[in-house]
């Protein structure tokens, strides 16, 4: 006799999983409609799937709408709390857990960035997506950091990458992608293995990479110090 066959839900599906022996996964991806999601989780969630990983918050939202009982996984989110996902990072409490993809601490050192930069620099600016939730997060902390100092925050939105590309980002400061889906494809396993959401702490990131973009520092002629070449993970020529 066989064993039944599990089946776990990929929605706004992203590369790093852990692909396992007689499991059945069912990708869904909206394609950056994110307006398609709260539509898209339903057909899964009627097979009844034992697991919804849902990598960007936006993705687990919309799955959390459409089933308060299948368990769900996350890898990028931003205030799972705030959001109502979960009572709280160390318990959840619900069936929602996941990895969240920034933290408040960071907000200082990335006004400190561009200041060593442009020492007189009185506003900063932002590129991020549009709707894009972990805005909201992001730009609260940067606002709080940078009151000390006066200096003001501005929002350069930026839908695809030809549109960020146009935004000329300086530099970015934050935990790696990879690492966060690498790291998540380990909290399916351990679910698909016995463990339980509510008990599952929400993990928050270990490892930051800092980026910077000579390219886009070129064109306006500024000057990136050699120290701070020397301390990015990453410089794009």
């Amino acid at each position: 006799m066989h064993r039944h066959r599990r089946v776990v839900v990929a929605l706004g599906a992203l590369p790093g999983w852990i692909y396992r022996k007689r499991i059945e996964y069912i990708r869904v991806d909206a394609d950056d409609r994110q307006q398609d999601l709260p539509r898209l989780a339903l057909a899964p969630v009627a097979r009844q799937p034992e697991l919804i990983n849902a990598p960007p918050q936006i993705a687990t939202m919309a799955a959390w709408q459409a089933t308060h009982r299948i368990p769900i996984s996350f890898a990028t989110g931003t205030d799972p709390v705030g959001a109502g996902l979960a009572a709280s990072l160390e318990h959840p409490g619900g069936h929602v857990t996941g990895i969240v993809n920034s933290v408040d601490s960071l907000a200082p050192r990335r006004l400190e960035l561009p200041r060593a930069i442009l020492h007189h620099a009185r506003g900063i600016g932002m590129a991020a997506k549009p709707h894009d939730p972990r805005m909201n997060t992001e730009r609260s902390a940067a606002e709080s950091a940078a009151a000390a100092p006066g200096l003001t925050i501005s929002i350069a939105e930026a839908s695809n990458p030809v549109e960020l590309d146009a935004a000329g980002a300086l530099f970015s400061d934050g935990a790696p992608l990879d690492d966060q889906l690498r790291r998540s494809a380990h909290l399916v396993d351990q679910l698909l293995s016995g463990a339980h959401t509510a008990d599952m702490a929400i993990e928050q990131p270990t490892r930051f990479a800092l980026v910077v973009n000579l390219r886009a520092a070129k064109a306006p002629g500024i000057t990136i110090p050699q120290a701070l070449l020397l301390r990015a993970d990453e410089v794009i020529q």
